[in-house]
């Protein structure tokens, strides 16, 4: 019995070692024909060193060798990226940690590119990368990095889990490689010049899109730069039309704006264009876009952005229709509403005013109380005292003080018995000693501004 489990034991050691033996010389010839193939030269391997091959394919370095890690045989593959290539550059494979960098405001640059961005953690400067980053290369990267691919210092490296044996694997590993590090490439363009072929050529319409802003970040003066804006303002994607009608105003831009508008596009679109407008073209060119908005109940931001418009280009034949819009409002309409008062200055508006200082949120209340003070009555200051008392102080509080003072320093002579408020944190109400005062009091060294004099009791 012992002597046959021997012979047993026996046969499988010499069959492993001839299994062995047998994977080597494979591996050596796979190895021999794929370096004469490429042009490489070749270390064969043996017992102590393991096979390596290195040289230039296609006019980048290459260097193909065998390592050992976690007791497994890896293929190594490396390709040097041609020069110049940023040494901070660096492309891996998305991870937990580089998702959760992201959420916390620290994360990788993102091309636009949905499936790419997904999958690929990148680091460097983002406009060098942008340019580089073709269609044709994320594809060809992205396919690497998934199998565990890297690019860092200059050098495209991917190590597989398995010892190559077969020449045709060598191969396609270096060609692919290859291939994606000259994609990589600029081809002896600038960056300004790639930004600007992404920015027209590039299939996906945000990675167009974020290479025109990059180019009008980094070049806003250039010739090229203009170019690239004049050509996106016929672009397919909105967004793109957008950002370049917004850096070339003109005739041609304003067209684009005008027609977007009035198109069926998305509302923060037509919103983003109307806003545009509104701050490049003459208030009369766009005064009847500006109706329309005003008139589209169900789209509230439309609404909001034509009220602003209107306060920019001081149209105060609007005041009684902004005036009907505040009751009912809600938050960011009223907000806007409230400010839009405040701009255009209107005395029909203080009604409206003192309506929006009743709102339920505090941010309508605190413009509300602010634009009354830029326009606001004597009769405005009763309304507002309620809201200057507290200990708590805030902002609320400080905008209506603020707004009390404000109507104070814009009267004259006023009627008797007129209002002051005492700043002893209570914002209590108090009437000044003399006929025809308004008054602001502050704490226990108290004064009363008055109409043509100051009290000196």
């Amino acid at each position: 019995m012992g002597t046959l489990f021997f012979a047993v034991w026996f046969a499988v050691i010499v069959f492993s070692i001839a299994k062995a033996i047998d994977q080597r010389s494979k591996a050596t010839t796979a190895w021999k024909l794929a370096a004469e193939e490429l042009g490489l030269e070749h270390t064969p391997g043996n017992w102590v060193q393991r096979p390596s091959m290195c040289g230039q394919v296609g006019g980048l370095f290459v260097e193909v060798k065998e390592a050992q890690a976690n007791k497994s045989t890896h293929t190594v593959y490396t390709v040097r990226l041609p020069a110049p290539i940023p040494e901070d550059l660096k492309l891996s494979a998305e991870t937990f940690l580089t998702q959760v960098s992201a959420q916390l405001g620290k994360g990788d640059l993102q091309t636009g590119d949905e499936p790419f961005d997904a999958a690929v953690s990148i680091r460097g400067e983002d406009a060098e990368v942008l340019a580089r980053l073709t269609q044709p290369a994320r594809r060809a990267l992205q396919s690497l990095i998934e199998r565990g691919a890297k690019l860092e210092s200059g050098r495209l490296e991917l190590a597989l889990k398995s010892q190559a044996t077969e020449a045709i694997e060598i191969l396609s590993a270096v060609k692919e490689l290859v291939g994606a590090a000259r994609l990589f490439h600029l081809d002896w363009i600038s960056v300004p010049e790639a930004l600007a072929r992404n920015a027209a050529e590039d299939p996906e319409a945000q990675v167009r899109l974020r290479n025109l802003s990059m180019l009008f970040r980094d070049h806003p003066r250039t010739e090229l730069a203009r170019k690239a804006a004049a050509k996106a303002l016929e672009d397919p994607e909105p967004a793109v039309r957008l950002r370049a009608a917004e850096f070339i105003p003109g005739t041609a831009a304003s067209a684009v704006l005008k027609a977007l508008v009035g198109s069926d596009e998305e509302p923060w679109v037509r919103v983003e264009a109307l806003r545009i407008l509104s701050r490049q073209c003459p208030y009369a060119e766009i005064a009847d876009l500006v109706a329309l908005a005003l008139r589209a109940h169900e789209e509230e931001e439309m609404r909001q952005e034509a009220v602003r418009a209107i306060a920019r280009g001081g149209d105060h034949s609007k005041v009684d229709a902004l005036v009907a819009m505040v009751d009912g409002s809600p938050p960011m309409l009223a907000e806007a509403l409230a400010e839009a008062f405040g701009q255009l200055g209107s005395p029909r508006a203080e009604e409206a005013l003192l309506r929006l200082l009743t709102h339920a949120s505090d941010g309508v209340r605190i413009l509300a109380a602010q634009a009354l003070g830029k326009i606001g009555t004597v009769r405005a200051v009763e309304p507002l005292l309620p809201l200057t008392r507290g200990l708590l102080g805030g902002e609320l509080q400080e905008s209506a003080r603020d707004a009390v003072r404000r109507i104070q320093g814009r009267l004259g002579d006023v009627e008797a018995g007129a209002l002051a408020v005492v700043d002893d944190q209570g914002g209590a109400l108090s009437l000044p000693a003399e006929e025809g005062a308004v008054a602001v009091v502050e704490g226990d060294d108290a004064t009363r501004e008055r109409s043509g004099e100051r009290n000196s009791s």
